[in-house]
């Protein structure tokens, strides 16, 4: 795998991209192998958790594709210090089991480095998401 020779900001607004696109292998090749992805929840639950690793991304990332329809998904801010990235996404879902739709508004802190994002933390409201999820059934 050769590295992408672009700033950070632009890897991830690539990888952005591919994932508003649901697609997963153009989102997995702005990834290093070695990479960290970290989603805040106030429980355990699919969403939940760290993935680590290609495999364990990509299941994460199909597991969201199986449960959710993208009905709306825009990169709201950007901001590039060095390899740190931070984004805003506003986003509206809708579950595929029980018809519900989720909105709202999560952030990104991502490192890039080597010309491939090596960690992503997520953060959003942790309780509205949880309490979501029970709603809705969960997966």
């Amino acid at each position: 795998m050769e590295p992408a020779q672009s700033a950070p900001e632009e890897i991830v607004r690539r990888c952005l991209a591919a994932w508003a696109a649901r697609d997963v292998d153009g989102t997995l090749a702005c990834w290093s192998p070695r990479m960290r992805y970290y989603t805040l929840h106030a429980e355990e639950g699919p969403l939940a958790g760290t993935a680590t690793g290609h495999e364990e991304l990509r299941a994460r990332l199909e597991g969201f594709l199986g449960m959710f329809d993208f009905l709306a998904y825009v990169v709201d801010a950007v901001k590039s210090e060095g390899p740190v990235v931070r984004t805003s996404i506003v986003y509206w879902y809708r579950h595929k089991t029980s018809r519900l739709e989720l909105h709202g508004r999560y952030r990104h802190v991502w490192c890039v480095e080597d010309g491939f994002i090596v960690t992503c933390d997520e953060y959003h409201d942790a309780a509205a998401l949880d309490a979501f999820m029970r709603l809705a059934g969960g997966s």
